[in-house]
């Protein structure tokens, strides 16, 4: 990851606290949630949907650096998209 990156996540984490990162990464999962289920009944908004994947990207890289997990990370995502393709041949 970018040292960049790093040194902003740090900020983060010294700022506001590991824990309440995470609280965090769960609330912006749950804006997500709830502007995709506005999309399912035709109530969705393109642009807020764009905003709350941004939220829960950003989030989802800070718990990776802070958890250490960026290598763990690429593995299982890797795998995960081996599976897909796999299941996809199958079809």
């Amino acid at each position: 990851m970018n040292g960049e990156l790093n040194k902003l996540f740090q900020a983060c984490v010294d700022k506001w606290g590991a824990e309440l990162q995470q609280v965090k990464a769960i609330e912006e999962m749950s804006e997500l949630q709830k502007e995709l289920c506005k999309d399912l009944i035709g109530e969705g908004d393109r642009m807020n949907i764009a905003e709350e994947l941004a939220d829960v990207a950003l989030m989802i890289a800070q718990i990776r650096y802070q958890m250490g997990l960026q290598e763990e990370y690429e593995m299982w995502f890797k795998r995960k998209l081996e599976r897909l393709q796999n299941i996809l041949q199958e079809e």
